[in-house]
């Protein structure tokens, strides 16, 4: 009896070894064998005799499958019909368990993989004396399986079992390595896009897997490179262009056009975000709809990327009337159109520069294939006569002057967007847009931010200067721009000191909000960042024209949350925050107020006039009963806020900087 016990123990234990938590023999898959093509070691051919992909099904640890190229390279089953997988178990050569770190199942219905979506990824190198294994969370049914290796690695692998059961299965659960959404794409051919290509759409197949994996949208699309700088990077950005328009993860633009930009030099990985979350508090009229996505492109793990809008002419983004070649004479030529005041211009075909600084202009809307000579030249001139009039000798003049062609409503919010996120390119790239029957330019959106929040050597410490970032000598700038920005804000401090004060008192844009914000991305991503700095191995490295490697993500995070908080604070100091209760006068006064000094002076108020002085944080200083037409106030340096009330209820407020 006690013979029998024990060899029914011994028959459970070596059960449980080979098929643990509960994985039946019965479950096992089998098919036919499928993969790259692998390499022979001894010559280093291409082989179809060894190292082939049957080596990776034989459950034998000392044979390997590995494959001949490098990258986007696999091994997998065809297994006849649609099974849902339920468990993956998987060893890696012997000594070689670091080369499945990264490495990706995936399964699909077509037999090129073009519709394949991701069953699992490994998130750390393995053991290789043993076998691993995955609890598969997705409940879709695939023919064919495979294991993707890790980039630049050479897939090569010992032993990979799948279990599941036939079926057909259901959406109703999907694989997310994390809290992010996924977007998955599979290119024809699984064409890469690098240099040589760059700029050429390559089909394939997008799946947006989302909502905790209880969600999926796939569509067929064309796919390129994009960006300049940004295009320099390992991790590369890309334009998608879907076959049909789409509303991505309930975004107000229901469009075609969405671009997937890198994180590769933005170590927090969104200062994008948070940028566009300081645009979205400033009101401006369009903030590009944007959010973190995980993005495995034809099999391989590619880290991190910002899914977003298109910047470009569309309902629910830029919004400007539609032109077409038939629009050759007023009011219809005059709009809508949108450019882009860029440094990359004179690489573009659609282009022109400026008469008076040859300002490089890219022509983003009509596009260079639907623009006519009639509509290019008319729009030239209007961006001429917006420079003339900013430089007019009485450019304050309100019908000649530059009020008459710049909207700076726009000009003035986009401008203190950027500054709030020391942006360091805020001038490098402007995008402008005109609407019909309208001479006005207007300005916006914010874009292109990975070198802002004091990311950037050639500005850092940014809070440490006492000018804007935009007239750092060192920081990009396009000609034009930092002359016409000087000429505004010497004689827009008023206004912009009220949208600022707006925003601070009544739109939440406080130190607070932005640390919750912040704080909210960082958990949604706390998973994936584990990925991403395993594939982008950058925490510890000095990117080109980043400042510091402070180490590790949760320190890259407190960096960011903290600089943001100086930085409001030093933007109440230099645009000058009006404190919320300090309300803004309804009447005009005859009377002055004027700085010289440290001395602030009243004149030309009616005796008796009420004359109230506070500090920015809106402490009351002084106050005083006007004695004649001119009240003289001897005051420390700082900022200070003078009202005056006049006994007729006329009433003037002003904001000074003493020094």
């Amino acid at each position: 009896m006690k013979c029998f016990l024990f060899k029914q123990y011994l028959c459970a234990y070596v059960l449980a070894l080979l098929f643990p938590l509960g994985v039946s023999a019965q479950s096992l898959l089998t098919g036919t064998p499928i993969g790259s093509p692998s390499v022979d070691y001894d010559t280093g051919l291409p082989s179809t005799t060894v190292n082939g992909p049957a080596n990776a099904f034989d459950n034998n640890s000392s044979t390997c499958y590995a494959s001949y190229e490098r990258s986007y390279t696999w091994v997998g089953l065809d297994l006849g019909k649609k099974h849902v997988i339920s468990k993956i178990f998987y060893r890696p050569c012997q000594g070689q368990g670091d080369r499945l770190e990264l490495g990706v199942f995936e399964g699909a219905n077509l037999p090129d993989f073009s519709d394949a979506i991701p069953l699992y990824t490994i998130p750390e190198p393995v053991p290789d004396n043993r076998l691993s294994y995955c609890s598969v969370k997705c409940s879709r049914g695939f023919r064919y399986v495979r294991y993707v290796g890790p980039n630049d690695k050479r897939c090569k692998i010992a032993i990979i079992k799948f279990y599941g059961t036939p079926s057909e299965g259901d959406d109703s659960q999907l694989y997310v390595p994390g809290s992010l959404p996924v977007v998955t794409i599979h290119t024809e051919n699984a064409v890469e896009i690098n240099n040589s290509n760059k700029t050429v759409n390559q089909k394939g197949i997008m799946s947006l897997i989302w909502n905790d994996g209880k969600s999926i949208y796939t569509d067929s699309l064309q796919i390129r490179g994009r960006g300049n700088g940004s295009w320099t990077f390992p991790q590369k950005p890309y334009k998608m262009k879907l076959n049909h328009k789409y509303r991505m993860l309930g975004f107000p633009a229901k469009a075609k056009d969405w671009t997937l930009i890198n994180t590769y030099r933005d170590k927090s990985l969104m200062r994008n975000l948070v940028a566009f979350e300081g645009s979205r508090l400033l009101q401006m009229p369009y903030t590009p709809a944007s959010t973190l996505v995980d993005v495995y492109y034809n099999g391989e793990y590619k880290g991190i990327y910002q899914l977003t809008d298109q910047v470009e002419v569309h309902k629910n983004r830029v919004e400007v009337e539609e032109l077409t070649p038939e629009d050759k004479t007023q009011p219809t030529i005059s709009g809508g159109y949108m450019i882009e005041v860029d440094s990359y211009a004179p690489q573009e075909r659609s282009m022109f520069y400026s008469s008076r600084f040859k300002t490089p202009i890219t022509v983003k809307y009509p596009n260079e294939r639907k623009i006519t000579t009639v509509q290019k030249q008319a729009l030239v001139n209007y961006y001429n006569m917006m420079e003339t009039r900013t430089f007019f000798a009485n450019y304050t003049d309100p019908v000649l002057g530059y009020e008459s062609v710049i909207d700076v409503n726009t000009y003035l919010r986009r401008f203190i967007a950027m500054e709030l996120a020391a942006n360091t390119d805020s001038y490098h790239s402007v995008h402008m847009y005109k609407k019909r029957n309208d001479l006005h330019f207007y300005v916006g959106p914010v874009w292109d931010c990975d070198l802002a929040f004091d990311n950037d050597t050639r500005a850092y410490p940014t809070n440490s200067s006492s000018d804007f970032v935009v007239f750092n000598s060192r920081c990009s700038n396009v000609p034009g721009m930092k002359e016409t920005l000087r000429r505004i804000l010497a004689v827009t401090g008023d206004k912009m000191s009220a949208y600022w004060s707006e925003a601070r008192n009544r739109r939440d844009l406080t130190p607070e909000h932005f640390d919750r914000y912040i704080d909210s991305i960082a958990l949604a991503c706390d998973a994936s960042q584990k990925l991403h700095y395993t594939r982008w191995k950058t925490l510890d490295k000095v990117i080109v024209l980043t400042p510091a490697a402070r180490g590790s993500y949760q320190a890259e995070v407190d960096f960011l949350k903290q600089y943001v908080r100086a930085r409001i604070a030093w933007m109440d100091r230099k645009i000058g925050l009006i404190p919320d209760g300090v309300a803004e006068p309804s009447l005009r006064s005859i009377g002055t107020i004027d700085g010289r000094g440290t001395t602030i002076e009243v004149d030309g108020f009616e005796q008796g006039s009420d004359i109230r002085i506070f500090q920015l944080d809106g402490t009351l200083v002084e106050r005083r009963a006007a004695s004649g037409l001119t009240n003289d106030f001897r005051l420390q340096p700082g900022f200070y806020i003078v009202k005056v009330i006049e006994p007729s209820g006329n009433a003037v407020q002003k904001k000074l900087l003493l020094q």
